[in-house]
Order: structure tokens, then C-alpha cells, then sequence
């Protein structure tokens, strides 16, 4: 019977990575773009107080889970790459 070698694939590896990079380069624009926007008003407009944070729990609440989702996928393709070359030698 054939051996049927049990290995980490390449190609999935590289999946991991491209969708990581899919979720976490627009989120993370968007989560940065959000909480500097809340920084710069709160810069021009000191007289607005704590008002101007008000949309910053909601900013990081819908942002923050997929910049790390994404970036969790990113390190697992990574980690897998060079698993696969650690184990080759």
C-alpha cells in the first residue's frame, strides 16, 4: 500500500495568508481611519469633551474583532511556511 505522506500543504498555507491579508488590510484601514478621526475632533474641538469619544467603543467593538481575526490568520500561514521548511531539513 502506498504511503500517503501527512504534511502541512503549501497551498493552503498561502490561502491562509491571502484571506488574513483580505480582512485585516480593510478593517484595519477602516478601524484606524475611525479612531483617528475621533482623535482629530477631539484635537480641533477640546469644548466637545467626552462627547467626541462617544463613537469610539462602537468604532473598536465592530473594528477590532476582525484586525485580529485577521491578523491571526496571517501568523498561522506564516507559521505554517515555516513549519513546512523547519521539518524539511
Amino acid at each position: 500500500m502506498p504511503k500517503v505522506e501527512q504534511g502541512l500543504s503549501l497551498i493552503g498555507s498561502i490561502a491562509l495568508i491571502v484571506i488574513g491579508l483580505l480582512i485585516f488590510v480593510p478593517s484595519g484601514l477602516c478601524t484606524g481611519i475611525g479612531v483617528i478621526a475621533t482623535l482629530v475632533q477631539v484635537i480641533q474641538y477640546p469644548s466637545n469633551g467626552i462627547y467626541a469619544f462617544a463613537g469610539l467603543p462602537f468604532i473598536l467593538v465592530s473594528g477590532l474583532p476582525f484586525v485580529v481575526g485577521g491578523a491571526v490568520l496571517i501568523y498561522k500561514g506564516v507559521s505554517r511556511i515555516r513549519d513546512r521548511n523547519g521539518s524539511s531539513d
